[in-house]
């Protein structure tokens, strides 16, 4: 009877103990601490720069000039890696484009049709306050810089002469800054959900479509996959 009474203390106290360990366990890879994120942001690029006009043309040459038909607002698509490096220190790099929307450019003889995107390449530095607790919600704020690459794409060309360089477009680039904040919410040790908004001060040397500031803010949601830790 004793020995029962002690086998079974024994198995009960291994029990409680493996399952407070998995427990801590569990905390210790809930959150972002040391912990490195590969995701998706979909969402909405809003122009806070100048929009081209609708049309313009040569004061020389009439037949010379373009159409545009770009909003106040697109589809604003990124991908991005971070890396916790230090503390609540979180690097990251992101890659995105919009769509701007149609221009169509003559130049008397040809009619290029298309489309002007724009590419920002951004690396950030990302600040996460309550990264060392294991809440599921954590809010964070960030400063970055990179390229800003805008392209005129053209889909096709419709007029009697075609050279190679018609189908390049024309295209701008700007190093400038990027200013961002918003928060994840963790849901699980390996996925977490994102609100993100960024401010991006765009303005080119020279004018694309006779216009030089392309500054917009983003505001996404994004999905993240989470991996190391402790």
């Amino acid at each position: 009877m004793k020995f029962r009474t002690t086998a079974l203390t024994l198995m009960m106290l291994f029990l409680v103990t493996s399952t407070y360990a998995e427990i801590k366990k569990e905390e210790n890879s809930f959150g972002l601490r040391k912990k490195s994120q590969a995701g998706l942001r979909l969402g909405v690029w809003a122009n806070s720069g100048t929009l081209p006009p609708a049309s313009a043309a040569s004061s020389i040459d009439s037949t010379v000039g373009f159409k545009s038909d770009l909003k106040s607002g697109s589809f604003y698509f990124e991908g991005f890696y971070a890396y916790n490096f230090y503390s609540a220190l979180v690097s990251e790099i992101s890659f995105g484009i919009t769509n701007r929307g149609d221009v169509t450019v003559f130049d008397g003889i040809n009619t290029d049709v298309g489309v002007l995107n724009i590419y920002p390449i951004l690396i950030h530095l990302k600040l996460y306050p309550l990264i060392s607790t294991h809440s599921r919600f954590q809010p964070y704020a960030g400063i970055g810089a990179g390229a800003y690459y805008a392209h005129r794409t053209v889909q096709f060309v419709v007029g009697g002469v075609y050279s190679y360089y018609e189908f390049e477009g024309e295209s701008e680039t700007d190093f400038s800054y990027a200013i961002q904040g918003g928060f994840d919410w963790l849901l699980s040790s390996k996925f977490a959900l994102e609100l993100n908004a960024k401010y991006m001060p765009i303005k080119f040397g020279d004018p694309l479509l006779t216009v030089t500031d392309y500054s917009a803010t983003s505001i996404t949601v994004g999905i993240k996959y989470l991996t190391g830790g402790n």
